[in-house]
């Protein structure tokens, strides 16, 4: 039997499951850089073999001129050389919030693909399932996004982690 809370205790319990979000965000976040208008933090950091390093996380802010932001927070993932030299920025989203996972996987072909969280309204073309959804990117070895895709149940879902197999 399934079993439905009154919409004042379900609004409440989310609210909690929000705050308990945050929570393990903030625990979870590598670094955090105070921009002044936005809060950006690095969930992942991988290095290529060639020596290039690949840096993934959220932002609620604007990282790339032209970019508009499409919720309350995006994720972003950008390129830099061996000298630190950045080579690209690529910055991606739904209208709700996003939580990157704490990794980065590299395809065979040089993709990069990354997971993570979505929150409240979805990727476009989506709808959440649930609180939250498991969302996995693919993105070219540019900075291109291939595509996105979400899923979940009517629970809260998310992704801690991406790999690949050989």
């Amino acid at each position: 039997m399934h079993h439905v809370m009154p919409p004042q205790q379900a609004a409440e319990a989310n609210k909690q499951k929000a705050a308990a979000y945050r929570q393990q965000r903030e625990r979870c976040e590598i670094a955090v850089i105070d921009r002044g208008s936005g809060i950006d933090a690095i969930a992942a950091v991988s290095a290529k073999s060639n020596g290039d390093t690949i840096v993934y996380g959220v932002t609620s802010d604007v990282l790339e001129p032209g970019h508009v932001l499409g919720g309350s927070t995006d994720l972003f993932l950008a390129l830099y050389s061996r000298s630190g030299d950045r080579k690209w920025l690529v910055e991606f989203g739904g209208a709700g919030q996003e939580l990157p996972s704490h990794s980065i996987a590299l395809a065979s072909n040089g993709d990069i693909i990354v997971a993570g969280r979505i929150i409240g309204d979805a990727f476009e073309g989506y709808t959440t399932s649930g609180f939250s959804d498991v969302f996995v990117a693919r993105l070219t070895r540019s900075g291109h996004l291939r595509w996105v895709k979400q899923f979940g149940s009517v629970g809260d879902d998310g992704a801690n982690a991406v790999a690949v197999s050989p």
